[in-house]
């Protein structure tokens, strides 16, 4: 379940990166002030959020198999770039449509 878990959030984060570079694509900007500068490198995002999962991924993987909190602690995290992914989604598709959406 925990390698599924540290694939999930790799694959999130990666997904994270690519739609917002979409959203950039169609003229809009990066909300997250930290990572505003990064974004518009062409492998820096890739390269920070690789390093982030795998790093969350490792911890994850190392923690006890009895400690839950390691566990809600990345369900959490999955969700919440689950629904920014989602967010960024309805964006992208809002601009294909020739919509005003709010970036």
């Amino acid at each position: 379940g925990r390698w599924a878990m540290a694939a999930t959030l790799l694959v999130l984060n990666l997904c994270d990166v690519v739609t917002t570079k979409l959203i950039l694509g169609v003229g809009g900007s990066e909300a997250n002030p930290m990572m505003a500068p990064i974004v518009e490198h062409p492998f820096a995002a890739y390269a920070l959020k690789l390093s982030m999962a795998l790093a969350v991924g490792f911890l994850l993987i190392q923690a006890p198999r009895t400690s839950r909190l390691a566990d809600r602690a990345v369900l959490v995290t999955i969700a919440a770039y689950s629904l920014v992914i989602c967010w960024n989604v309805g964006l992208l598709i809002t601009a294909a449509h020739g919509g005003h959406a709010v970036f």
